[in-house]
């Protein structure tokens, strides 16, 4: 947490919509320090844990009494009528089993595959992928014994098992539409990237198709926002193929308004993930006038591109497909232009407020 919000840009927006609905929200967190009733920005109060010192696997699962005593008097101090469990997440998990009888209406939100994401980021580690399976199973119990909703019908219909009642909430932040300052792709296609830089998030992709652009004498640039443990790596690749002057880091942006700036003045947005829930970078950058790309058959990309309708899909990890998505989307203006109208009509009609509004109601209702 960082002076009253948290480095989630996203979960920010999400935690201000969520006081159009109640008397009070309370935010739960991981830090280095143990705080409490700490009022930030917005008026969301938050509480935290300090979770990353000392043992990783006593702090996972919450063990340590004085973490149970911390948190169980916030949670009747505060007298806290409904918790919502937050998944994929160690953090989440151990705080459920710590309290898993305590007398309060549970709700958990899934927002992404656990199995995924650790078999996708964490490929060298010794035997991940039975840690992933078991990670996943000790999800179960918390999926069938609470109110449930997912970032979207494909992780619905995954964990049905579980919980045949599950709400898809398609996931975004966004309020409003913002116009394009670009009218124009035909003199410089403006390419965009915002999110964390991981290995499933596969941004070394976006490099080489973009190598493939250069050398068909395709003239672009290409805006990477975000941090992550793979940015080194990629680094290398563009200074590696000498496409320094064609890329610009930008890092961690906290300003909203610099990466509304940044994204007003882009037309297509790439997102070669290979692992999401709803991905909010996509209905975001609609919102903006920039037509997303994304991995076709991913979380739910299908259900939110339909392909050259409202964007493109390309197959996963398939940087020629890519390349050409991008060549396509070059050769006519036209053909941009209504890609990007039937962006703006899409964010229109899947706002924050929107869809957050559906939740809660299915949430209460159950």
């Amino acid at each position: 947490m960082n002076l009253g919000r948290t480095v989630n840009l996203a979960m920010n927006e999400i935690l201000s919509q969520y006081q159009n609905h109640f008397n009070e929200v309370h935010c739960l967190c991981p830090s280095d320090d143990y705080r409490t009733g700490v009022k930030g920005s917005g008026g969301i109060i938050y509480h935290t844990v300090d979770y990353y010192k000392g043992s990783k696997i006593a702090k996972i699962f919450a063990i340590l009494k004085g973490d149970k005593e911390f948190l169980e008097r916030i949670i009747l101090d505060q007298n806290i009528e409904i918790v919502q469990y937050r998944i994929p997440s160690f953090f989440s998990l151990g705080f459920y089993y710590c309290f898993k009888s305590i007398k309060v209406k549970k709700t958990t939100y899934i927002a992404g595959d656990m199995y995924e994401n650790l078999t996708n980021n964490f490929k060298q580690v010794p035997f991940i992928k039975l840690f992933a399976q078991i990670s996943e199973w000790l999800q179960f119990p918390l999926i069938r014994n609470s109110v449930v909703v997912s970032t979207g019908p494909v992780l619905a219909e995954k964990y049905s098992k579980q919980n045949p009642n599950i709400h898809a909430y398609f996931s975004t932040t966004h309020n409003n539409v913002k116009v394009n300052k670009n009218e124009s792709i035909e003199e410089c296609l403006r390419i965009v990237f915002l999110g964390r830089i991981d290995e499933a998030k596969r941004v070394g992709d976006i490099v080489e198709a973009s190598k493939i652009l250069k050398d068909r004498g395709v003239d672009y640039t290409v805006d990477i926002i975000g941090e992550g443990p793979s940015l080194k790596f990629i680094k290398s690749m563009v200074d590696n193929f000498d496409l320094n002057s064609h890329f610009n880091f930008h890092g961690y942006i906290s300003d909203r308004d610099k990466i509304d700036d940044i994204l007003t003045e882009s037309h297509v947005m790439v997102l070669p993930s290979i692992t999401e829930g709803t991905a909010k970078v996509l209905p975001e950058a609609m919102s903006r006038g920039v037509v997303p790309i994304a991995v076709r058959g991913v979380g739910s990309n299908n259900f939110i591109i339909a392909d050259k309708n409202n964007g493109m899909l390309f197959n996963k990890m398939d940087v020629q497909d890519l390349a050409e998505k991008l060549v396509l989307i070059r050769l006519s203006n036209e053909d941009f232009l209504n890609l990007r109208n039937q962006c703006y009509e899409y964010a229109k009609e899947r706002t924050a407020s929107r869809e957050i509004q559906k939740m809660w109601n299915f949430i209460l209702a159950n």
